[in-house]
């Protein structure tokens, strides 16, 4: 006849295993090493007498209260499991959970992240199963604005490099450099505005998801860019953006920044727009009635000399906003300006 203490003994281990694993992936300090170890300690289990397990019991308890007792975690085991197996559905990637759902699981956990405060609300950590992670500490933020920055930079160090050694066109002579340059200067252009406009979508989402029980139909509907009544989507331009997510987050009557006060607002909106809608709604050719050239001069007159003040006008705009909402742009800690030499810094890409 079966042992029926044993057998409860050993789901009892087992499920404690799941557990700690989980609350480990949670924690980040799932590693190579941890995994190894709870697979030899699975694999040992049925060699194990019932006085051993209930000892390894107890001691798996202590150690999933210790670190549930030092983050402060805030949800029943089952739910650090769920996200676990979500975790591990992919491995050796990471699981982008939101901060706003990890502050739901935890209290502390600033202790896992030292920045972990300083996040905006969409910021997503990385979620890994410790099957490539060797040591503890190795934590992925990912943060899309800020990557949309870096593609911005990239581009722009790349359109620097190449206009350094483009010369004048002469018949005959190769162009490839100079075609090279026009698709770099056209491609930071339009990297810049999705810069900005995922800085704002950021800016939205924060406050609809911190706010949202508090905010009338209106707001809503502009910070989430959806139609309620008609059940669809509503999309705002840049402008609209620039004006009101300010406007709404700050409790004005009127947008904070706007054209008339705001030379970066102004020479976004007013110069760059021109350049970014000609790349992102090409017309092949000018006006058929009056024979005025249409969007397709901004496309073959594209120079690097616009690129600058592009990037630096966009990144000045994140901090301004940033400054006038947070009072500081302690979060920006990854936007930084062009160097000395007019490139954009190696720290960018780290």
């Amino acid at each position: 006849m079966p042992d029926l203490g044993l057998l409860k003994e050993r789901a009892k281990y087992k499920k404690l295993c799941i557990e700690f694993e989980a609350l480990q992936v949670a924690v980040q300090v799932a590693t190579i090493e941890s995994n190894r170890a709870a697979k030899q300690a699975i694999s040992e289990l049925e060699m194990l007498k019932k006085t051993e397990i209930r000892k390894r019991n107890h001691i798996l308890e202590s150690k999933i209260s210790e670190i549930r007792k030092e983050f402060g975690a805030k949800v029943p085991n089952s739910v650090f499991v769920q996200l676990s197996a979500k975790a591990r559905a992919f491995p050796g990637k990471d699981f982008l959970v939101p901060k706003f759902f990890i502050k739901d699981y935890f209290l502390n956990y600033g202790k896992v992240f030292p920045g972990f405060d300083l996040l905006p609300e969409h910021a997503s950590i990385g979620l890994h199963d410790g099957t490539e992670r060797e040591s503890v500490g190795e934590i992925e933020v990912y943060l899309l604005e800020a990557k949309l920055y870096e593609d911005m930079c990239g581009l722009f160090n790349l359109a620097k490099e190449i206009a350094g050694r483009v010369s004048v066109h002469k018949q005959g002579k190769s162009k490839t450099d100079s075609k090279k340059l026009e698709a770099c200067c056209r491609g930071t252009a339009t990297s810049a505005f999705y810069f900005v406009e995922s800085y704002l979508n950021g800016l939205a989402y924060d406050h609809y998801v911190t706010h949202r029980k508090t905010l009338d139909e209106k707001n809503k509907q502009i910070l989430t860019e959806w139609d309620i009544q008609k059940d669809c989507p509503r999309y705002l331009s840049l402008r609209e953006k620039i004006l009101q997510y300010p406007r709404i987050i700050l409790g004005s009557t009127h947008p904070p920044l706007q054209e008339s006060n705001s030379a970066e607002v102004r020479f976004l909106l007013e110069r760059v727009k021109v350049l970014r809608d000609a790349i992102a709604h090409p017309s092949p050719g000018p006006n058929l009635i009056t024979m005025e050239p249409g969007k397709e001069k901004e496309l073959f007159n594209t120079d690097f000399s616009e690129v600058e003040p592009i990037v630096d006008n966009s990144i000045a705009l994140v901090r301004k906003i940033e400054k006038l909402i947070q009072g500081n742009d302690l979060r920006l800690d990854w936007l930084h300006d062009r160097g000395g030499d007019g490139f954009f810094p190696d720290v960018v890409f780290r």
